[in-house]
């Protein structure tokens, strides 16, 4: 989440405004801006209704055909508001008015045992990750590590002395046991301004690991795949940030940035984004998932900033931040797109679209009780490497395209 020179709020307030951690976005095993496989992946689709999956097929990183992405967004209803019966009709109607389903939605879920869990547990309901693939939309969690009130008991060295190891593996362990392809964006813009922000890099890459560590290996979630997402700053102390803050292709299986224009005359994307593009293809042969972009409301032609989109090469997937801020006076931090915006974000090459047989996949009722935490016990088996794994995404059932589940009523939604 971007913050605006002359307009931050306190890092507590915004950490606990979007107090959350993780988030799943579907993109393919490319080399960033040569479309070739990295050694021993797969390539990856994306659930799409209609019998239809979405196919991540990369670019070829030359001149000619358009880039093609999966283009995702991020709603306020989803990604801050933390009311789980809002995120399907929000989709529902970013779909109405744009044309068609983000392919990568990101959602924010507590990720600490001592807090209470606004959206009824400390993983997302199993309703609404079923809900949302039977849209084609992935479902992405974006997590952090720590408010500024709480760093001395949740930050880097709590971390690494193994203190938040328990809730870690357990929401590892949920994860293992949703089964799906599911990124996580970690401490994102670690070069911005959050508590966990230019810390030394030693500790942030040691803290990234043991994380990874602890979610793919210990507790089994082998179908998390973890996102090193800096923030796009001018100049070169941003990419420096890059190349000394990378974990390493072992601990990430994605790699991005944030990035956003804030200049009345604006730069096309593939200039903007080019260098840094350029720098993590040095450091990392993970596809490059950009987690957050948009263009400020206030500023003129956006439309025509959007459509550049298309020249970009050597991205793998772009969220459009695609709300205001609530909490920051307009038009700091307000990037909601207009309709033009929308009419060229429809517009886009996306990811290609292949036909695939029709299976029986129902969608299970939400409870009107509180979902049971996930288990600690060794009956849950560790889901399978997705490094050489594709992700099989959900069909329709046999009789045609199964309709999307709604979100259960207020009354059915467990309450925290």
């Amino acid at each position: 989440m971007p913050l605006d020179m002359g307009t931050r709020m306190s890092r507590r307030r915004l950490l606990l405004a979007g107090a959350g951690i993780m988030g799943t976005a579907l993109v393919g095993r490319l080399v960033p801006g040569h479309g070739d496989p990295v050694a021993g992946a797969s390539p990856v689709s994306v659930a799409a209704s209609g019998g239809e999956q979405q196919v991540l097929a990369g670019d070829s990183g030359g001149g000619g055909a358009a880039s093609s992405m999966c283009l995702g967004a991020a709603l306020f209803e989803a990604t801050l508001h933390g009311d789980e019966t809002l995120v399907l009709p929000a989709v529902d109607r970013w779909r109405e008015v744009t044309g068609f389903y983000p392919a990568i939605l990101p959602l924010w879920s507590p990720f600490d045992l001592e807090l209470p869990a606004p959206r009824g547990g400390i993983f997302p309901a199993d309703w609404l990750l079923q809900g949302l693939r039977e849209r084609g939309v992935e479902p992405a969690v974006f997590a952090h590590s720590a408010d500024e009130a709480r760093w001395k008991t949740h930050g880097y060295e709590a971390i690494l002395r193994g203190e938040r190891d328990e809730a870690l593996e357990a929401w590892g362990i949920a994860a293992a046991a949703y089964g799906h392809r599911l990124i996580l964006r970690w401490d994102q813009e670690m070069n911005g301004e959050f508590p966990w922000s230019d810390r030394p890099a030693r500790e942030y890459i040691a803290a990234f690991r043991h994380v990874s560590d602890r979610i793919r290996h210990v507790a089994g979630a082998r179908n998390v795949e973890l996102h090193f997402c800096p923030g796009l700053r001018g100049g070169g102390p941003g990419l420096d940030t890059v190349e000394s803050y990378y974990p390493g292709d072992e601990w990430c299986q994605h790699a991005g940035f944030d990035g956003y224009s804030r200049t009345e005359e604006w730069i096309p994307l593939a200039e903007q984004w080019g260098p840094i593009i350029d720098r993590l293809g040095t450091i990392s042969r993970r596809p490059i998932l950009v987690g957050e972009f948009g263009r400020r409301i206030d500023l003129v032609d956006r439309d025509g900033w959007l459509t550049t989109l298309a020249d970009v090469r050597g991205v793998a997937a772009a969220i459009y931040f695609d709300m205001n801020l609530p909490f920051f006076e307009a038009p700091s931090n307000h990037w909601l797109m207009d309709r033009p915006m929308r009419e060229v974000f429809a517009s886009l090459p996306r990811c290609r679209t292949v036909r695939v047989g029709p299976k029986a996949s129902p969608s299970p009722a939400p409870s009107a009780e509180p979902s049971a935490p996930p288990s600690t016990g060794p009956s849950i088996k560790p889901s399978p490497s997705t490094d050489t794994m594709p992700f099989t995404a959900p069909s329709p059932s046999a009789g045609g395209s199964a309709a999307p589940s709604a979100a259960p009523s207020a009354s059915a939604m467990p309450r925290a």
